[in-house]
């Protein structure tokens, strides 16, 4: 659906627009900022269509830090072709952080969402250092928005959840000896862990949902996922429309 999901940003002038992708932006044969070709069916230019309507169009982190958010309001920032994979860049973080600044001028607040992909897809591969590395980037894109959180404690609410959980990852203090664990890794303060996988596609199990600034009350203890889509409506003040 990126294809799809392409054209459906640009055509509700979505603010703030980055990520990797860029050849669902672009028709087939044609080449943009990365070495593959685009691969768009309906042969739409989305970056040309985006200026037109007067996006800034950015493609590599150099660019990203020259965005100003005092005169640039509508940015689609495309990254890599289709995943940003390390160590290529920006990272989450340097994207959050520029989304923030751009997004908070609104007086009217704002609406963010920022998602760490590349866990899942490394989790289908069972890939434990990419997955961890893909936490800890994840982590550090939460703490850029906690930072702005704490600035703005009585009108900002951010959620953190996934939408599955993919592997069947365990987590042990000691070796198991099984041919799918992965380690030792180690914490912080060299405390030693392995990973242990029990499948390559998604799994039923329950995942967290940690919350921070005003309503967490709202997502304390076990729920419908559906819960955090009313808890975001309500919120923002949104009416949920029932067709």
């Amino acid at each position: 659906m990126g294809a799809e999901v392409a054209s459906q940003f640009i055509e509700n002038r979505v603010n703030v627009i980055f990520g990797g992708g860029e050849n669902d932006f672009l028709p087939r044969g044609v080449e943009g900022c990365h070495p593959e070709y685009g691969k768009r069916l309906d042969e739409r230019n989305l970056i040309d269509e985006a200026i037109d309507i007067g996006y800034i169009f950015i493609c590599d982190e150099e660019s990203l830090h020259k965005v100003s958010p005092q005169t640039d309001s509508h940015i689609l920032g495309l990254f890599a072709d289709e995943n940003i994979v390390p160590p290529n860049f920006p990272s989450l973080e340097d994207m959050t952080k520029k989304a923030i600044d751009i997004l908070s001028l609104n007086p009217n607040g704002f609406f963010l969402v920022v998602e760490g992909g590349m866990i899942d897809i490394a989790s289908h591969f069972q890939e434990s250092e990419n997955v961890l590395n893909n936490v800890i980037g994840l982590d550090q894109a939460v703490k850029a928005g906690i930072e702005f959180a704490d600035k703005n404690k009585d009108n900002t609410l951010i959620i953190v959840t996934a939408d599955h959980e993919t592997g069947g990852l365990r987590v042990d203090i000691n070796s198991n000896g099984l041919k799918s664990e992965d380690g030792p890794f180690r914490m912080p303060n060299g405390t030693e862990f392995f990973l242990t996988w029990a499948t390559g596609g998604h799994t039923g199990a329950n995942v967290p949902v940690s919350a921070y600034g005003q309503g967490t009350d709202r997502l304390i203890g076990l729920n419908e996922n559906t819960i955090v889509f009313d808890i975001m409506l309500e919120f923002l003040g949104i009416q949920a429309r029932v067709d």
